[in-house]
């Protein structure tokens, strides 16, 4: 599954501080499935520069970006992976080959969505 968030005004409605805390910490310690050493400027951080890449703990894929989006009160992700971290506490450190291809599997789905 792919995490893309919503958008929210204001997260603190929806996370409370603590959960935001282990949402964040979970979504850094993600297995790097694709990384490229190009940043990019987000629209919703105007002046940060974040890393290109995408994360996995297996289940769920998500951008390098994700993090620094939920610390800075701009995206809560989707209800389901707010459970599964509070439930799981931290992502694995590896991945098996199966998860990461379906992992890399997610990525090309979701390229072919953009291209369409």
């Amino acid at each position: 599954k792919y995490i893309t968030g919503q958008m929210h005004q204001n997260v603190k409605d929806k996370l409370s501080e603590a959960d935001t805390a282990k949402v964040v910490s979970y979504l850094r310690s993600g297995v790097v499935i694709l990384a490229d050493r190009g940043k990019y400027e987000h629209p919703e951080l105007p002046g940060e520069h974040l890393q290109v890449g995408e994360l996995s703990d297996g289940e769920y894929v998500w951008s390098m970006s994700m993090d620094r989006l939920v610390e800075a009160g701009k995206v809560t992700p989707d209800d389901d992976f707010i459970q599964h971290v509070l439930k799981n506490g931290q992502p694995p450190k590896e991945l098996t080959q199966e998860q990461r291809e379906a992992a890399n599997e997610v990525l090309r789905a979701e390229a072919r969505k953009a291209s369409q």
